[in-house]
């Protein structure tokens, strides 16, 4: 056979093949063993990449160690903190009334009205002059630094490098320490965003550079640089520690001794339409341990307050050892409450008469009573509360407020912020009543004993309002229900009576009730002329289940409305 003529061999041919095979398992080898070898010094190697802490927010603000999602605004005297901030973190409100061009900062123990055109405002009821202003931008409340630490909820301080901010918590506690002098004047330390090498970089530190030091983790500690401002991790062998430092506690104003003493409230409420009460008429009440007579009222839109007090009441209260917590209502008037409520200078008028009452007559307490409010004016009743608590507590005042049972109606539910208003004062009275109120369409219990317990929980449950806050409303009036068939519909009506007037109708009508265990209640009815008419009875048997069931929910107390329905049967057994 003959080769033809230019081709080579076939086994030269076969042999270069594997050659070429041969070349590219080499070259795959060392492509591999390289990748290997740029993984591991990958991993030996630190990361040498930043991160921006920023995140597109100017002059960020750090709390403590965390960096938050706000930014300030200015510098020096004019370093400006934005509510969102302070609200997020201080436990301290800011309102921004721009129709008085004021910013009013709120907290347990302080009400502070700052002009943001200039510094002269109010702390507490008194004139001050503060350190710093305030400002209202795109319709939030802006403070500067310097009033928060005046009062007492931060320590400032601003960083040159891009303004960054650094706010402390009061009673902070931290290290001071900065970084060891390095082998070479330009060596720097990283401080990293995880306690770990390959983390990124926020900022690289020179030795001797001052540190604020929190946790440690690890061989790690969390540190803020006090040059930059960055937050982040530094190895523990490049720190030296010098020390510890607490930030001063707030001080909070003191509560009043009937709050400070945790005293089982046993409160009913006086009703004084017209005229007080003779205090010789008044039966013994020995459970009793608050009178909350129905003193003042909204008079008119400008927040001047209308009186019905009366000493004698007091001295006679005070005598038997009880004290008297003045109830405020605003009439029970939407258009002068939204009106009273509209500016500061109303709202602190009827503060300011209040406390004149209150030195006046020496009452230990106010319990407020707003009922027919527009739900528009839910944030400002909160903040005229607000205002209104420091302002009584310095005065030594117990700070109540009424509310009902949370339903759709937003005159008579929606417009109350429980949650908000729980945080302000000391005392919440939940109207567990009128579970069945007067025009209601079918009849039943004006507060049946499930009901009353599921209306405690749920501001419980939902508004987050501790127990020990809460006072249980009691019903001391029942309703008897008349019935009557019309055209195949059944009308109904009602009367409300007190405990002697149902006494009086059983008798009368030679009725004997039945305890109903699925109300907690007794009941009665009878039948008149075609007309049925039934109860379901407030009496010393409903009652007493109502006190077992706040004290087995651990509620700071009972409070009964009101006075003149009960009777003396009641009294005697009355107690928390």
């Amino acid at each position: 056979m003959k080769r033809q003529a230019g081709r080579p061999p076939m086994r030269r041919r076969q042999a270069k093949k594997k050659k070429g095979f041969g070349r590219l398992v080499l070259l795959a080898g060392l492509i591999l063993l390289a990748i290997s070898l740029w993984k591991g010094i990958q991993e030996w190697l630190p990361n040498q990449q930043f991160a921006n802490q920023d995140d597109g927010i100017s002059q960020r603000i750090a709390w403590n160690d965390q960096l938050t999602a706000y930014g300030a605004k200015g510098s020096g005297k004019e370093l400006l903190i934005p509510a969102g901030a302070i609200e997020d973190y201080m436990s301290t409100y800011v309102w921004a009334e721009q129709q008085s061009n004021l910013v009013i900062v709120t907290n347990d123990s302080n009400t502070a009205v700052i002009p943001v055109d200039g510094n002269k405002g109010i702390w507490n009821g008194q004139s001050h002059t503060w350190s710093g202003t305030a400002d209202i931008i795109d319709g939030e409340g802006y403070v500067a630094a310097s009033i928060l630490e005046e009062l007492g909820v931060t320590r400032s301080k601003q960083f040159k490098v891009d303004g960054k901010v650094e706010l402390l918590a009061p009673g902070t506690n931290y290290d001071q320490g900065k970084i060891k002098l390095q082998k070479r004047a330009d060596d720097k330390v990283a401080l990293r965003e995880e306690p770990d090498k390959h983390a990124l970089m926020v900022a690289e530190l020179f030795g001797d550079t001052e540190l604020k030091l929190w946790d440690a983790e690890g061989e790690w500690f969390k540190a803020t640089d006090q040059v930059s401002g960055a937050v982040g991790y530094v190895q523990r062998s490049e720190v030296e520690q010098s020390g510890a430092v607490q930030v001063p506690e707030r001080k909070s104003m003191e509560l009043p001794d009937f709050v400070k003493q945790n005293i089982p409230i046993n409160l009913t409420w006086e009703a004084v339409y017209t005229r007080n009460p003779k205090t010789s008429s008044l039966p013994d009440m020995p459970g009793v341990n608050v009178i909350s007579p129905t003193w003042f009222s909204l008079e008119d839109g400008q927040g001047n307050v209308k009186s019905k007090a009366d000493a004698d009441l007091v001295d006679w209260a005070h005598a038997e050892g009880k004290q008297v917590w003045a109830l405020y209502s605003n009439s029970f008037d939407p258009d002068l409450t939204r009106e009273a409520l509209s500016t500061y200078e109303r709202r602190n008028r009827t503060t300011q008469q209040l406390l004149h009452y209150a030195e006046q007559y020496r009452f230990d307490g106010l319990n407020i009573d707003f009922e027919n409010v527009n739900v528009n004016e839910r944030e400002v009743l909160t903040q005229w509360v607000r205002e209104l608590t420091p302002l009584l507590r310095q005065e030594g005042l117990v700070v109540s407020i009424d509310v009902t049972g949370k339903s759709s109606s937003g005159n008579w539910s929606m417009f109350l912020d429980r949650a908000n208003l729980a945080k302000s004062v000391d005392y919440m009275m939940v109207m567990a009543y009128d579970e069945h109120w007067a025009a209601s369409p079918k009849a039943g219990s004006v507060a049946s004993l499930p009901w009353t317990e599921q209306t405690m929980q749920r501001i419980m449950d939902e508004d987050q309002v501790p127990a020990s806050k809460l006072v249980l409303g009691m019903p001391l009036y029942m309703r008897i229900w008349t019935e009557t068939e019309q055209n195949g519909k059944t009308e109904v009506k009602s009367k409300a009576v007190g405990m002697t007037g149902i006494k009086e109708w059983l008798q009368e009508h030679k009725v004997t009730p039945e305890f109903m265990e699925d109300v907690g209640q007794n009941y009665a009815e009878v039948t008149v002329d075609g007309e049925r008419m039934r109860v379901w009875i407030e009496d010393e048997t409903s009652i007493q289940a109502r006190v077992d069931m706040a004290k087995r929910m651990g509620l700071a107390g009972v409070a009964t409305w009101a006075r003149t329905f009960g009777d003396e049967s009641l009294w005697s057994m009355l107690h928390y």
